[in-house]
C-alpha cells in the first residue's frame, strides 16, 4: 500500500471497493474530519446531482467521462452541515465522496455556500 499524500487515498482494502470503505477512508483524512459527525447518505450519481449548485452541472458529464467507464453504477455518499461563520451569517457545508467502484476511483468534492 502506498503511504498517503496529497490527491491520494489511503486505501488498505483488496477487495472491490464499497462506499460504506470509500466513505471512511476519506473521513480519516485530516481536512474532511469536520465533516465525520454528520450522518452520510447514500446516493446513486443522478441523485447526488440534485444537491449540487446549478454552477457545478456542467461538470456533471466531465467527472462522468473522465473517471468512470462509461457502465458502472456511480455511487455518492454525502454528509452536510452548517453553522454560524460570523454574527448573523451562516455556511452550507457538503462533502461528496464519489466512488468508481470498477473503475476503482474516488472523487472528493466539497461545495461550499454562505449567507452575507
Amino acid at each position: 500500500m502506498l503511504p498517503p499524500h496529497p490527491g491520494r487515498i489511503a486505501w488498505p482494502y483488496a477487495s472491490q471497493p464499497t462506499l460504506t470503505q470509500a466513505d471512511a477512508a476519506v473521513m480519516d483524512l485530516q481536512e474532511y474530519g469536520a465533516y465525520a459527525a454528520d450522518d452520510a447518505i447514500a446516493l446513486s450519481y443522478p441523485q447526488a446531482q440534485a444537491y449540487l449548485y446549478t454552477e457545478f452541472e456542467a461538470l456533471h458529464l466531465q467527472i462522468l467521462a473522465a473517471y468512470g467507464n462509461g457502465s458502472e453504477n456511480v455511487q455518492v455518499a454525502t454528509r452536510y452541515h452548517s453553522y454560524l461563520v460570523a454574527p448573523g451569517a451562516s455556511g452550507w457545508f457538503r462533502l461528496f465522496v464519489i466512488l468508481f467502484p470498477a473503475s476503482k476511483k474516488v472523487i472528493v468534492f466539497e461545495q461550499t455556500g454562505y449567507e452575507t
